[in-house]
Formats: C-alpha cells, sequence, structure tokens
C-alpha cells in the first residue's frame, strides 16, 4: 500500500526519519520499499502482523 511510502516520505521532510525506520503493519499488505533509498530492508512476519526495519 502506497500509505506506508506517504508516511515515510512526509516524514523525512520534516526530518522525523533521518536514518532509519521500523513499519509494523497487518500481514495482508504487500509494500516495496526499495524507491525510498533505504540500503538495507530486512521483513519479518510474526503471524498476522509484518515488521519491516529499514536502515539508510
Amino acid at each position: 500500500m502506497d500509505i506506508y511510502k506517504d508516511v515515510i516520505r512526509k516524514m523525512e521532510e520534516k526530518e522525523i526519519i533521518t536514518s532509519n525506520a521500523i513499519i509494523v503493519c497487518e500481514a495482508d499488505h504487500q509494500i516495496d520499499f526499495k524507491d525510498l533509498r533505504f540500503s538495507s530492508i530486512k521483513e519479518y512476519r510474526y503471524g498476522e502482523i509484518f515488521v519491516f526495519i529499514l536502515r539508510r
């Protein structure tokens, strides 16, 4: 869902996210963070929850 990307971009604009981010969402969402300039993306699934750890 693009809403997660939009949230990250808005947080970057306000300099809330300057290096790393952790995103938690429901497991049925398919998200591709590759175009957001993060050097490392780790994805973990815990039951119905996805956790993404994004590093610059």
